[in-house]
């Protein structure tokens, strides 16, 4: 299934409903603006009963209306205001279907076996403005959105409020961010009360936030601190196994062992009866990786050693196809068995049910900016 991912790098405030946003055609680099376009989002919100995405400032929503209707997933980045932005299209994953594996693989860590479920729908009345640049190039959009919320948890209820989004587009700059920030704070916008949509409509929930010691801390705010980081790590590189991106594997495994490691290592802190089931677990997710570890290095063993070597005749492309099978047919990806059986769900540990603490995000690397307002 086809997915497209970009980096949205924005600013929000709340602003009084009604209350008309200052003309920005004066900001540096901006040439002309377009006329306001004004469009009927509805989005219907997705998490589990526990929340784990919210927890960790992830939305996944499903939105009709609009230029970019779809199934969207987003999840935090460390530059702040950014965030990154994973899409599939209806014509992918139709509307009145499942959420996209696509969308759920990169998650999985956090949502394990656990249904998702609708927690929220947002309608959203947006007026579009652009602003462009030298030779109309798209350097940022304003959004000025009338919001009817409603939550689906238990003793949820229906809110409204209004607020604005200035986004970057392929031509934006950080000068002409900060610049925005300062006109429209002058025009009558405020701090955003909540980082989404979603967090405003569903209220506060218990967000994950970076483990820290305080300053003088025991040995089991130490041990926990550590286990913390780790299970952070592993969580991370969960989805990029998943995705077969280069070294995953490797840097899972070294998380894998740093964490049984500590859980071994400090048995007049942690009570090793409790924790034996977590490192049995860790101890098996270890192999798997170890076996698919093994696969990848001799891959680029073989690799290397063909690359040295002179094609043969038989190989060649002006000559005419073998009656036997070639040996090597086409190049193969870096390896597909390999991830499969690292991530297959028969070979995925249980999540343990011992109270550790619950993950944070982890720096990715980022794709390029949209030039499209998401």
């Amino acid at each position: 299934m086809a997915a497209s991912e970009q980096v949205e790098v924005e600013l929000k405030f709340d602003v009084d409903p009604g209350h008309v946003a200052p003309d920005l055609r004066a900001l540096p680099g901006v040439v002309s603006a377009t006329a306001p376009e004004t469009f009927s989002l509805d989005a219907t919100y997705f998490d589990t009963e526990n929340l784990d995405l919210a927890g960790n400032r992830i939305t996944m929503r499903r939105r009709t209306g609009g230029t970019d209707q779809g199934w969207h997933l987003k999840r935090p980045t460390d530059i702040p205001g950014a965030r990154r932005e994973l899409q599939v299209g209806f014509d992918e994953a139709p509307a009145d279907g499942d959420v996209p594996d696509a969308l759920v693989n990169p998650v999985r860590a956090l949502t394990r076996c656990r249904n998702l479920m609708p927690v929220a729908v947002v309608s959203t009345t947006r007026t579009v403005t652009r602003l462009l640049g030298v030779d109309d190039e798209p350097l940022a959009e304003l959004a000025e959105d009338l919001v009817t919320a409603q939550s689906l948890l238990p003793g949820g209820h229906s809110q409204q409020w209004a607020e604005w989004e200035f986004e970057l587009l392929s031509g934006g700059t950080t000068k002409l961010l900060k610049a925005a920030d300062k006109a429209l704070r002058a025009g009558g916008a405020r701090s955003a009360s909540s980082a989404s949509k979603l967090a405003r409509a569903i209220g506060s929930t218990p967000t994950v936030h970076e483990p820290r010691l305080s300053k003088r801390p025991t040995a089991l705010e130490l041990v926990i601190t550590d286990i913390a980081l780790h299970r952070n790590s592993l969580i991370a590189y969960d989805p990029l196994v998943r995705e077969d991106a280069e070294d995953a594997v490797h840097q899972m495994r070294v998380a894998c062992r740093r964490l049984r490691s500590v859980l071994s290592g400090y048995p007049t802190v942690l009570d090793a009866e409790r924790t034996a089931h977590v490192g049995a677990e860790l101890k098996l997710l270890a192999r798997i990786l170890g076996d698919a570890r093994d696969s990848e290095v001799q891959l680029d063993l073989d690799q290397s050693l063909l690359r040295g070597e002179n094609a043969s005749p038989s190989c060649s492309p002006r000559s005419p196809a073998p009656k036997r099978r070639p040996m090597i047919a086409r190049s193969a990806p870096r390896t597909p068995r390999c991830r499969r059986s690292a991530t297959s769900p028969s070979s995925t540990p249980s999540t343990p049910s011992s109270p550790l603490p619950r993950p944070a995000r982890m720096p990715n690397s980022l794709p390029p900016q949209s030039s499209t307002r998401r």
